[in-house]
């Protein structure tokens, strides 16, 4: 998904990548996903970024757990899941850096 291999997704990218889900994610919940991804609001989601899942986002989730703000996200974007299940080749219900990258 990332066209310029910059090892960065930006918004086209990232909204690219969740065309490819079943069902694809509407533009308002690929935004929403590319918000909570995006932490230090430079337009581009990092392989840090995408690993901390958005966690850090201090004022919107400090007091959540990690699976308290997966719920959260995929409450809001429930084709989101199917973008993690494909990077994660093994199927160990996290994504490395080299799942991340293609």
């Amino acid at each position: 998904f990332d066209g310029d291999k910059d090892q960065l997704l930006n918004w086209n990218e990232f909204f690219a990548a969740t065309q490819s889900f079943h069902p694809p994610l509407s533009r308002s919940d690929a935004d929403f996903a590319f918000q909570s991804f995006d932490i230090n609001h430079d337009g581009q989601v990092s392989v840090v970024e995408y690993l901390d899942g958005g966690i850090s986002k201090r004022s919107m989730v400090s007091s959540m757990t990690f699976g308290q703000f997966r719920d959260a996200v995929l409450s809001h974007a429930p084709g989101l899941k199917d973008a993690f299940d494909k990077i994660d080749h093994n199927r160990d219900g996290a994504s490395n850096r080299d799942e991340f990258i293609i």
